[in-house]
């Protein structure tokens, strides 16, 4: 048998209507699952297992139309020179192959132990005269690969990429490889 419930408390209880202050949602938490979600997103997903990215920037102005095929134009085939650049710690090194043969050398870090992006020019333009030549003997002659390591800091591979597509000769400007591949270094 149930216990009915003393009508006495309910007379004496006063009821009181509590008014809540206006607060905004705390937003924090969802923000800092956020911030540990994309990475976890982004580092697990299938496009961080390429270890090349092909990476076309348009056509420079100095190369105009002419780089581009002609329409009915002949394709010759051409041997390739798989021109890359590895940023190692603060040192380049750099590599081609010529008639079958692997070359690589490397460029020193400057005096103050930084990149030498200066000599890293100077060596591209001897390679693109002594050994791409003009008219180009190799199919890919404005292509250069360029990986780094991952712990690369950003405006090093920018800087490279600079110094990869264009140098100073006197008063103008001379290309050298004006189309990078950017690649990883495991």
């Amino acid at each position: 048998m149930a216990i009915k419930p003393s009508k006495k408390k309910e007379k004496t209880r006063s009821y009181r209507i509590r008014v809540l202050p206006l607060t905004e949602p705390n937003l924090m938490p969802i923000m800092n699952l956020m911030v540990v979600l994309i990475p976890l997103i982004l580092v697990t997903s299938k496009l961080l297992n390429y270890s090349v990215l092909e990476y076309l920037p348009p056509p420079s102005q100095d190369m105009g139309a002419a780089a581009l095929p002609q329409e009915g134009e002949a394709i010759q085939e051409l041997p390739v020179l798989a021109l890359r650049i590895n940023i190692a710690e603060q040192r380049f090194l750099i590599g081609y192959r010529v008639a079958k043969y692997d070359t690589s050398f490397e460029i020193a870090p400057t005096e103050m132990g930084g990149y030498d992006y200066v000599e890293l020019s100077r060596q591209l333009l001897a390679i693109k005269r002594n050994i791409v030549g003009d008219p180009p003997r190799y199919s890919d002659a404005k292509e250069v690969m360029i990986s780094a390591l991952e712990n690369t800091n950003f405006q090093t591979i920018v800087s490279t990429l600079d110094a990869s597509r264009d140098i100073w000769v006197g008063d103008h400007r001379e290309l050298l490889f004006p189309l990078p591949v950017l690649g990883q270094l495991w």
